[in-house]
């Protein structure tokens, strides 16, 4: 076990460092590593994109030993800027054997959806991710319900930090496999969808099964 000395945290949502749940999540935890003494920094992975600088991701990763990826869910797998940056990074990527020390990767995955694990594939491609890039897989974290700020989901994150700052691997303990809340509140709750649906005149198409 080697304890980071500096962490990156690389956000995949189009919203940016300080809107939307995976930044809100990903801050949560690097407030944790960073109370414990180690470096950190946050990199919003679509602005690279738009910027045309692929570079600006392998400099702002090469000086991490622990990079923690917070990204939401989109269609059972990574947002396209996402798989686009870990491309980067796998092309970046050296033997670990080479290194002077080992380079770790973790994971916070979000959804929409109620139940967690409708985040396993994502995590799967995560941790495959991570082999062919030269980490050490450091376990991955879970949330539905778009990670709404429970309690549990402060505890999970909390334990999850505590073993990220010494070294281990994402402790079972800290996973959520049940929602944070139930189903059937969270749809009663997430009235958005028919509100916008109202207001572009889209309301009758919510049910359409267009492939059935």
């Amino acid at each position: 076990m080697t304890a980071p000395d500096r962490a990156l945290l690389l956000v995949g949502s189009p919203k940016g460092l300080k809107r939307g749940s995976s930044a809100r999540l990903g801050r949560l935890l690097f407030d944790h590593l960073d109370k414990k003494g180690i470096e950190t920094d946050a990199f919003h992975i679509h602005e690279a994109l738009r910027s045309r600088d692929p570079a600006s991701l392998q400099r702002a990763a090469s000086g991490a030993d622990l990079v923690v990826l917070a990204t939401p869910l989109y269609v059972d797998s990574l947002p396209a800027p996402v798989i686009w940056a870990t491309e980067q990074l796998t092309a970046d990527a050296l033997p670990e054997n080479s290194r002077a020390r080992p380079r770790r990767f973790a994971a916070l995955v979000n959804c929409g959806f109620p139940e967690p694990s409708q985040n396993a594939t994502c995590v799967g491609i995560c941790q495959q991710f991570a082999r062919s890039g030269g980490f050490e897989w450091a376990g991955a974290l879970t949330f539905g319900a778009a990670g709404a700020p429970t309690r549990r989901v402060r505890g999970a994150i909390a334990l999850a930090a505590e073993a990220l700052a010494v070294g281990e691997i994402i402790p079972e303990e800290a996973s959520l496999p049940r929602p944070v809340m139930s189903p059937w509140l969270y749809r009663l709750a997430n009235f958005a969808w028919r509100f916008q649906a109202r207001r572009q005149g889209t309301k009758e198409n919510l049910r359409a099964r267009p492939y059935a």
